[in-house]
């Protein structure tokens, strides 16, 4: 099971378990993962879960995307891996 574990800004925690194929993460109301703060972007990013693992990708986010401090275009996760989206902090899991 693949899961992102978000850790919002005003204190709550909120997990997603993500399928197999693509989940959008954004502000906009369409996005699979909803983040709605004015620090994320509406289409702020994607993760694309295949066969050979977890790959995210920043869809040109104003304040970028960051996986383990490192600000990133696209990369692929691995078990822990902790992200940022605008203000909001997240973490990568598997098992």
């Amino acid at each position: 099971m693949h899961q992102l574990q978000f850790h919002l800004p005003d204190g709550p925690s909120l997990v997603h378990s993500l399928e197999e194929g693509i989940t959008t993460l954004g502000r906009h109301p369409d996005s699979i993962v909803v983040l709605d703060l004015p620090s994320v972007s509406r289409y702020h990013a994607v993760l694309e879960l295949g066969p050979n693992g977890c790959v995210l990708v920043d869809k040109r986010s104003c304040n970028g995307t960051y996986v383990n401090g490192a600000k990133i275009h696209e990369t692929s996760l691995k078990n822990g891996d902790s992200m940022t989206f605008g203000l909001v902090r997240a973490t990568y899991t598997h098992s």
